[in-house]
């Protein structure tokens, strides 16, 4: 069995990710596992817990196994990924994937300085790890999938986006937004819908995810660099 791991800040990340990865593999072929890490850390305030997210499904003959680690805080990220590193490695697992946002901690101008400070300190005698920033936000990716706008209202077309706050998703750089979050809110509430966090599931339930593999790879970097990492781990050795 091939193992791939990722540690992501939270829910949105976490949903995102798994629904991406089913929808590029034979459902039948791949156990995928969720878990949430809270509390440990250098406080040492808390002891670490690490629990599972939905019923305990046991692994039965699948090929390959992914890992999904909501670690809480996107200042966590590495930090998780760092105090796993060792026993996933040992565990076999090939390949680890951290993912995070880069507001509201950083600026665009500290990405750098912080790409630097997620690889300190990472031993490279154990499993690769690979880190995928999502520029401003996560919410820059459900953004540029224009067409999931109509599966929340109808009405809620590209041409209204535009006309009514200036940018148009289907030519735009995700990666210029400053507030993923907030064009999301505003462009939801063009027609009085509610983007809630607390309801992530429900705009990913509502994605294309055959136009984000085969349109949006292409044009946002850090989802054509986690559809490479799905791509190299799925595909046969």
């Amino acid at each position: 069995m091939r193992k791939l791991a990722f540690f992501v800040e939270g829910t949105s990340e976490m949903l995102f990710i798994e629904k991406l990865i089913c929808e590029v593999a034979e459902v039948k072929d791949i156990h995928i596992t969720k878990k949430r890490i809270r509390g440990g850390g250098k406080s040492g305030k808390t002891p670490k817990t690490i629990t599972e997210v939905d019923a305990v499904r046991e692994v039965s003959g699948e090929q390959f196994f992914v890992l999904i680690f909501d670690c809480g805080n996107d200042r966590l990220v590495a930090q998780r990924l760092r105090d796993e590193h060792p026993s996933l490695t040992a565990a076999g697992y090939e390949k680890i994937v951290g993912v995070r946002d880069v507001r509201p901690d950083f600026t665009r101008d500290e990405i750098p300085q912080l790409e630097r400070g997620m690889r300190y300190a990472l031993k490279t005698s154990l499993a690769p790890v690979v880190f995928i920033l999502s520029t401003m936000e996560v919410e820059a990716w459900f953004l540029a999938e224009y067409n999931h706008y109509e599966k929340v209202h109808p009405e809620l077309t590209v041409d209204l986006v535009e006309s009514s706050l200036g940018f148009n998703p289907r030519t735009f750089d995700s990666g210029a937004r400053e507030n993923p979050t907030e064009d999301m809110t505003n462009v939801y509430a063009l027609k009085g819908v509610d983007y809630a966090k607390s309801n992530v599931q429900a705009t990913i339930d509502k994605l294309d995810f055959d136009f984000i593999y085969t349109e949006l790879v292409q044009s946002v970097p850090e989802l054509g660099r986690l559809s490479a990492v799905i791509d190299e781990f799925l595909t046969p050795h």
